[in-house]
C-alpha cells in the first residue's frame, strides 16, 4: 500500500512538472515568434569610428572606437568603446523630442542651428554647445544617425570622429570649418 502511494506522488509530481515546462516552452516559442518583449533594447547600427586629433596644425590618428547605437522610446543612445584603452570609453543619449543631447555624466548640449555641415554621405551634422557653463566654450558636431563628428575646444585639442581611415579630404573640410 505504501509503494503505491509514493508511486502515486512521484507520477503525480512528473506530471505537474512536465506541465510547467512546457507551458514555459510554449510561451518562450510563442513569444520569440511574435517578438511580444515590451522593452526590448535593440542595437540597430554597430560601426567604428577612427579618432583624429588636431593640435597646432599638426594630425594624429589616436585610437578606434566601435560605437553601438540603441533606439528606445524617444531617446537615442551611444555608447562609444576604445579599441585601445577602456578608460577612454564614453556613452551619450540623444533625446529626440527636446533635440538636446546628453554628454557624459549629465552635461546637456543644446543645438545651434546657425552653424551646419554637410558630409560626402549627406549626412547634416549640427552644431551643439554645452548649456552651462557657457564659457568652456567646446562644441560638438552631431547628427543622429552618424553621432559625433568632432569635439572642438578653444583651449585643447580638437578630435574627429570619422569612418573611413586616412580620409585627408574629409579632414581638411572639416579643420576649415572648425577654425573658420
Amino acid at each position: 500500500m505504501i509503494k503505491i502511494k509514493h508511486t502515486r506522488i512521484f507520477v503525480f509530481a512528473f506530471i505537474v512538472v512536465f506541465v510547467v515546462a512546457s507551458g514555459f516552452y510554449f510561451f518562450n516559442k510563442i513569444q520569440s515568434k511574435h517578438d511580444f518583449s515590451v522593452k526590448k533594447k535593440k542595437a540597430f547600427q554597430t560601426k567604428n569610428r577612427y579618432v583624429y586629433t588636431l593640435l597646432d596644425a599638426n594630425l594624429n590618428l589616436r585610437t578606434t572606437y566601435v560605437v553601438s547605437i540603441t533606439k528606445q522610446d524617444s531617446v537615442i543612445k551611444y555608447n562609444y568603446k576604445s579599441v585601445l584603452n577602456p578608460e577612454r570609453n564614453f556613452k551619450m543619449s540623444y533625446n529626440l523630442q527636446h533635440q538636446v543631447l546628453y554628454f557624459g555624466i549629465g552635461d546637456a548640449y543644446l543645438v545651434k542651428r546657425n552653424e551646419i555641415w554637410r558630409d560626402n554621405d549627406d549626412n547634416v551634422f549640427d552644431s551643439y554647445s554645452l548649456l552651462e557653463p557657457e564659457i568652456d566654450g567646446i562644441d560638438l558636431l552631431f547628427n543622429k544617425h552618424y553621432g559625433v563628428l568632432a569635439i572642438t575646444s578653444p583651449l585643447g585639442p580638437n578630435h574627429l570622429f570619422l569612418s573611413k581611415i586616412n580620409d585627408s579630404l574629409s579632414i581638411k573640410k572639416i579643420e576649415q570649418k572648425i577654425y573658420n
